[in-house]
């Protein structure tokens, strides 16, 4: 949230605020992808 005050403090409008945790959604869930995507999309059933 504090990088949502501070591009609404630098750029004076809610609507960067907004686009700015838009922003940081879309990097969420790409970090997150990338994370957990080892367990989720395998290929073939392998053994633990």
């Amino acid at each position: 949230m504090g990088v949502e005050l501070a591009f609404e403090h630098l750029f004076a409008t809610a609507t960067m605020r907004y686009t700015d945790g838009v922003i940081g959604l879309a990097i969420g869930y790409v970090a997150k992808y990338h994370l957990v995507k080892q367990y989720v999309f395998r290929t073939a059933a392998q053994p633990r």
